[in-house]
């Protein structure tokens, strides 16, 4: 058994000042000590910084590392992003799934790939027209000159591009752009419409980089090769045992720094002719990415250990890795004592404080990658496993044993547990089996279905039970002796979560169609989306009242009074919107569990009335700012239920108090107030993050706005 360490994290002014308007609030956890994979970071100019951590997306820090979160919206799962800033997007190359762009710092993203024949991407870079340069294995490189909007292969002169790895790209202060490949260095002088070859060694070239003196560096394996001519010739200025992977300098001190594999990080005052090691405080050598920081902050990217950052020029440095630390949270279960476990790809975490305190609670199990847990009455707590079937606890997490006979092999993605503890599970290749003994044995009773991956499960009663399948649903009225199809009505059939009410109406969540209900056992649906945004629905509870909550994929939790017929989004509180299980304790507060921020819960039970609990009338609302992003202006609008001393102040990203806009009596109804990009002493403000924030009465709230020139 693992205890997991505290962290703490201080977020300045990205969530909201008070927890009394906000639905949702974050539990501590759970953490994980998984080891973090940097892929690369970048820092834009104001002084947002990016990374693209392996199998957990891209992340923003605000505040310099001390933060980060993640920011995958519209991104696959278990992405391992590339990044490159633009002058009004980002964009990120994901290999294997294409090119993605995103206008809202993250926010949100869209892929981008018309005219891209080719996904094994490794770099990617935009040049201060706009134009955005793609590195690929095996395909050379693509251009894309409208935003990513269309790509095209530009190879003339590239010899073999199938057998070239394009690892890096130097856009010169001439115009000139070179490429660093596994066999030498390649140079356009026309953007990219064909290229000119300059051999130097078969050996990766791993990163170039522009001098101030107008020389390029270039670093491969272990040597530095220059360049006085603009790549006309180059030679050896360094050769010795260091394995350089990446460079970066400083525009304050020139100093030359270099992320190395296997040797830490190296600086060198004499633009690489020799380097000295200046590692301390990182806690491994095998550095992946360094970047530096308007605010000549270094940032180091490890292949490990997460993020380390310097603020006095490489001499020592801190671990930042507030943010990266959480789970992918799969599935939540809840016992009669109301301990919570959480089924992640990094085991079970179960906390018996109500989200104080995690404890992973993984002893025994083979593989650390849950796709389902479920609870008996008896609190006995059924996982089931990718690759290992299903196993048991029964003293609340502390062991695991594997369960059968009758089972083989495979991998287990949804269990339901029926009033008689009958269990059921759902696996990706072998159907659906069934247990009548606790999970002693197991019977496969697949008699009627026409497909073996079987998302889902919901029990109605001892007898009836429901599949969802990616080609629909599947009804058994004998205990799964025998499956009927019963998809009249549905017009998505991809299945990805089913619940079932007091009344026996039954819900389906799809992947694509939003949620269906059934009034009828199944024998007919009908689509429920009047104010659901979200078309990917991954969780379904229903509180004692009859409420239903649905999590979806990107757009967060819905909420429905009135059985599904409208929808409403309740969201407040909440850092991350991929949903992918919801869950209820035994006063009916519900939990959530998501994709990158581990797990919330609603500050009052579902069974609440919090118009009335609260001591607010809930009509009191801050707008969010338009047009966001905003230059010069953007208006402000808030709205107030009753009479309220007001206050609404500006804030740049350190909380450095910049205008106020509003300290006065404000009667009841909605108001509006202008700010523009002059601070209160009239100086302008540059572009970048800024926060604004609301007080009336016992009522705060502050939301982001970005200002972009």
């Amino acid at each position: 058994m693992k205890v997991i360490k505290y962290f703490v994290c201080i977020i300045l002014f990205s969530i909201q000042f008070s927890f009394s308007q906000n639905f949702w609030q974050q539990t501590n956890g759970p953490y994980s000590d998984e080891a973090i994979y940097l892929y690369n970071i970048v820092a834009d100019d104001y002084n947002q910084i990016f990374a693209g951590v392996r199998n957990k997306g891209m992340f923003i820090s605000t505040n310099n590392g001390n933060n980060w979160s993640a920011i995958n919206n519209g991104l696959p799962a278990y992405s391992s992003p590339r990044i490159a800033i633009g002058q009004n997007y980002i964009f990120t190359a994901i290999s294997n799934e294409g090119i993605y762009r995103s206008s809202n710092n993250g926010a949100y993203w869209t892929q981008i790939n018309n005219g891209l024949t080719n996904l094994n991407l490794i770099t990617i870079e935009v040049n201060q027209a706009g134009d955005i340069f793609v590195g690929t294995v095996g395909a050379g490189v693509f251009r894309s000159t409208n935003n990513g909007d269309n790509w095209q292969q530009i190879n003339d002169g590239i010899w073999n591009p199938g057998s070239k790895i394009i690892k890096s790209i130097l856009f010169h202060w001439n115009g000139d752009i070179f490429l660093g490949t596994n066999s030498g260095i390649y140079r356009s002088t026309n953007n990219g419409s064909n290229w000119i070859y300059h051999y130097l060694e078969s050996v990766m070239f791993d990163d170039l980089i522009d001098l101030p003196s107008g020389y390029i560096i270039a670093a491969a394996s272990n040597t530095i090769y220059v360049s006085m001519d603009d790549g006309l010739s180059w030679s050896v200025i360094y050769s010795g045992t260091i394995g350089f992977v990446e460079l970066v300098i400083s525009d304050l001190t020139n100093f030359l720094y270099a992320a190395t594999h296997d040797d830490g990080v190296y600086y060198s005052t004499t633009w690489g002719n020799s380097w000295t090691k200046m590692s301390n405080g990182i806690t491994t050598d095998w550095i992946t990415t360094i970047e530096i920081t308007s605010q000549e902050t270094l940032l180091a990217g490890t292949w490990g250990d997460g993020t380390f950052r310097s603020t006095n020029n490489g001499i020592s440095w801190t671990q930042v890795n507030c943010g990266y630390n959480y789970p992918q949270i799969l599935r939540l279960a809840i016992n009669t004592n109301d301990d919570i476990f959480c089924g992640t790809d990094e085991g079970i975490f179960r906390s018996t404080d109500d989200g104080i305190t995690w404890t992973q609670t993984s002893n025994g199990l083979p593989t650390q990658d849950i796709q389902a847990l479920a609870i008996n009455s008896s609190n006995h707590i059924f996982a089931g496993l990718f690759a290992y079937n299903v196993w048991r606890s029964t003293n609340n997490g502390i062991s695991w044993n594997g369960i059968g006979p009758g089972l083989y092999a495979m991998t287990v993605i949804a269990i339901a547990i029926n009033a008689s503890n009958h269990i059921y599970i759902g696996t990706y290749d072998s159907g659906i089996f069934r247990s009548t003994n606790n999970g002693n044995g197991w019977l496969q009773i697949n008699n009627g279905l026409t497909t073996n991956y079987v998302r889902c499960l919901a029990t109605k009663s001892d007898q009836t039970v429901f599949a969802g399948t990616q080609i629909g649903i599947f009804r058994s009225k004998n205990s799964g002796a025998l499956w009927e199809l019963a998809n009249s009505g549905l017009t998505f059939t991809n299945i990805r979560c089913l619940a079932v009410n007091q009344n026996g109406d039954i819900f389906a969540g799809t992947s694509g169609g939003g949620i269906f209900r059934s009034t009828n056992d199944g024998d007919g649906w009908e689509e429920i989306n009047n104010g659901l945004s979200a078309t990917q629905i991954k969780s379904i509870v229903i509180n004692s009242n009859g409420d239903l909550y649905a999590g979806s994929a990107q757009f967060g939790v819905f909420k429905s009074t009135n059985n599904g017929d409208s929808w409403s989004e309740i969201n407040s509180g909440l850092l991350e919107l991929d949903i992918y299980s919801l869950a209820l304790n035994s006063d009916e507060h519900i939990y959530t569990g998501t994709l990158t921020r581990g797990v919330y819960k609603s500050i009052y039970s579902t069974l609440t009335d919090i118009n009335d609990d609260l001591n607010f009338n809930s009509t009191f609302n801050l707008s969010q700012n338009y047009p966001n992003p905003f230059n010069p202006s953007t208006v402000i609008s808030y709205q107030l239920p009753v009479s309220s001393m007001v206050t609404l102040k500006v804030y740049d990203i350190l909380g450095n108090e910049i205008a106020i806009l509003v300290d006065e009596e404000k009667q009841p109804g909605t108001h509006e107030v202008e700010f523009s990009i002059h601070s209160d002493e009239g100086r302008k403000l540059s572009s970048g993050i800024y926060f604004y924030q609301l007080s009336a009465g016992n009522f705060v709230e502050s939301k982001k706005m970005i200002l972009m020139k």
